[in-house]
């Protein structure tokens, strides 16, 4: 059996985002999980900014999808399970991440193959901010919005708050629950995608 593999990538491209940072903390969880299951995973972290994409409208749609689209499209869909970590910006998630997932839900070939990339992926997503409750509201809008993508959103989430202390040098977090609540949903995701994937 081939790999489960798990693609991850941040609602921000700002220098330093403590999003970022999450998501290659989470990777390297997924990382020791996986390393634990017979078949094994394959880890991917991404920026969005090498998928930057303009601001959806259906009338650009008219000269067909754009090719940096495709590109994440193909990325999307080609990966067994996804993790977002998403900052909260007013209490709901990024506009750079909401755009990119409404332009993901156009795309419907992918080199002459129908496809749905994101419909019935398991999905875990996760939050981190300087405040206290780490970003928890933005993902009940996140969830929402995956949700009517059809995709299949983790019981499991995290929420890490305080950022300017959340982890060491090496990404690792600091909080010992953070750290535990990390652990439950690698596991979880690897399980889903592995019972999942084609």
């Amino acid at each position: 059996m081939s790999k489960t593999k798990i693609l991850l990538f941040a609602g921000s491209t700002r220098i330093g985002s403590v999003n970022h940072k999450l998501a290659l903390s989470i990777a390297k969880s997924l990382e020791f999980v996986g390393s634990q299951h017979k078949e094994g995973t394959e880890i991917t972290t991404i920026s969005l900014n090498d998928y930057e994409l303009p601001l959806y409208c259906q009338e650009l749609e008219c000269d067909g999808l754009p090719e940096k689209l495709i590109d994440f499209a193909r990325l999307v869909n080609e990966h067994d399970g996804l993790v977002i970590t998403s900052p909260e910006y007013n209490a709901s998630l990024s506009p750079l991440l909401k755009n990119a997932l409404d332009w993901l839900s156009r795309v419907e070939n992918i080199d002459g193959q129908a496809v749905t990339p994101i419909k019935g992926k398991p999905v875990a997503i996760a939050a981190c901010s300087p405040g206290s409750n780490g970003g928890i509201r933005g993902l009940s809008h996140l969830r929402d919005v995956l949700v009517n993508l059809g995709a299949l959103i983790l019981t499991e989430q995290l929420a890490v708050g305080n950022s300017l202390t959340a982890f060491d040098d090496d990404l690792t977090l600091t909080n010992e629950r953070a750290k535990e609540l990390c652990g439950e949903l690698c596991t979880s995701l690897i399980r889903h995608a592995e019972y999942y994937k084609a």
